[in-house]
Protein backbone atom coordinates (compact mmCIF):
# COMPACT_ATOMS: atom_id res chain seq x y z
CA UNK A 1 0.00 0.00 0.00
CA UNK A 2 2.71 2.33 0.33
CA UNK A 3 4.13 1.79 -2.71
CA UNK A 4 0.91 2.34 -4.50
CA UNK A 5 0.55 5.74 -2.01
CA UNK A 6 4.38 6.79 -3.22
CA UNK A 7 3.45 6.05 -6.87
CA UNK A 8 0.46 7.89 -6.81
CA UNK A 9 2.37 11.02 -4.81
CA UNK A 10 5.00 10.64 -7.47
CA UNK A 11 2.62 10.90 -10.64
CA UNK A 12 1.11 13.91 -8.71
CA UNK A 13 4.41 15.70 -7.60
CA UNK A 14 7.08 15.29 -10.48
CA UNK A 15 5.14 13.29 -12.80
CA UNK A 16 8.10 10.56 -12.98
CA UNK A 17 5.93 7.58 -14.24
CA UNK A 18 8.70 5.14 -15.00
CA UNK A 19 9.29 5.42 -11.61
CA UNK A 20 5.58 5.44 -10.58
CA UNK A 21 4.85 2.07 -12.67
CA UNK A 22 8.02 0.46 -10.93
CA UNK A 23 6.45 1.39 -7.52
CA UNK A 24 3.19 0.20 -8.53
CA UNK A 25 4.17 -2.69 -10.40
CA UNK A 26 6.13 -3.64 -7.22
CA UNK A 27 3.10 -2.98 -4.82
CA UNK A 28 1.36 -5.65 -7.28
CA UNK A 29 3.94 -8.34 -6.71
CA UNK A 30 4.15 -7.34 -2.57
CA UNK A 31 0.31 -7.43 -2.32
CA UNK A 32 0.04 -11.05 -4.33
CA UNK A 33 2.83 -12.35 -1.98
CA UNK A 34 1.04 -11.31 1.12
CA UNK A 35 -2.58 -12.41 -0.17
CA UNK A 36 -3.70 -8.20 0.46
CA UNK A 37 -6.42 -8.41 -1.77
CA UNK A 38 -7.71 -4.85 -1.44
CA UNK A 39 -4.09 -3.39 -1.74
CA UNK A 40 -3.87 -5.37 -4.71
CA UNK A 41 -6.53 -4.03 -6.70
CA UNK A 42 -5.90 -0.49 -5.64
CA UNK A 43 -2.47 -1.13 -7.30
CA UNK A 44 -3.82 -2.79 -10.57
CA UNK A 45 -6.31 0.26 -11.14
CA UNK A 46 -3.91 2.88 -10.87
CA UNK A 47 -2.22 1.01 -13.45
CA UNK A 48 -5.08 0.64 -15.42
CA UNK A 49 -5.54 4.92 -14.97
CA UNK A 50 -2.39 5.54 -15.91
CA UNK A 51 -2.56 7.26 -19.97
CA UNK A 52 -2.26 4.24 -22.24
CA UNK A 53 1.08 5.11 -23.25
CA UNK A 54 2.64 4.40 -20.05
CA UNK A 55 0.14 1.42 -18.69
CA UNK A 56 1.55 -2.13 -18.66
CA UNK A 57 0.41 -3.94 -22.20
CA UNK A 58 -1.36 -6.70 -20.05
CA UNK A 59 -2.88 -3.89 -17.36
CA UNK A 60 -6.48 -5.82 -18.37
CA UNK A 61 -5.37 -9.13 -17.36
CA UNK A 62 -3.88 -7.39 -14.31
CA UNK A 63 -6.74 -5.41 -13.24
CA UNK A 64 -9.03 -8.58 -13.98
CA UNK A 65 -7.09 -11.23 -11.92
CA UNK A 66 -6.93 -8.47 -8.76
CA UNK A 67 -11.00 -7.92 -9.40
CA UNK A 68 -11.21 -11.74 -9.72
CA UNK A 69 -9.72 -12.53 -6.55
CA UNK A 70 -12.59 -10.74 -4.79
CA UNK A 71 -16.02 -11.97 -4.04
CA UNK A 72 -18.24 -11.13 -7.13
CA UNK A 73 -20.45 -9.68 -4.56
CA UNK A 74 -18.07 -7.45 -2.52
CA UNK A 75 -19.10 -3.40 -3.62
CA UNK A 76 -16.48 -0.52 -2.68
CA UNK A 77 -15.32 2.20 -4.42
CA UNK A 78 -12.40 0.02 -5.81
CA UNK A 79 -14.15 -2.86 -7.05
CA UNK A 80 -16.89 -0.60 -8.30
CA UNK A 81 -14.33 1.45 -10.12
CA UNK A 82 -12.69 -2.02 -11.40
CA UNK A 83 -16.24 -3.18 -13.26
CA UNK A 84 -16.56 -0.13 -14.79
CA UNK A 85 -13.08 -0.18 -16.46
CA UNK A 86 -13.82 -3.70 -17.31
CA UNK A 87 -17.22 -2.89 -18.82
CA UNK A 88 -15.82 -0.11 -21.12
Amino acid sequence: ELLRQRAVYTLAGRGDTDEAVADLTEALRVATEQGARIPRLRAALELARLPESFRPEAWRIILEEARSDLPATLANDETVAADKLLAG
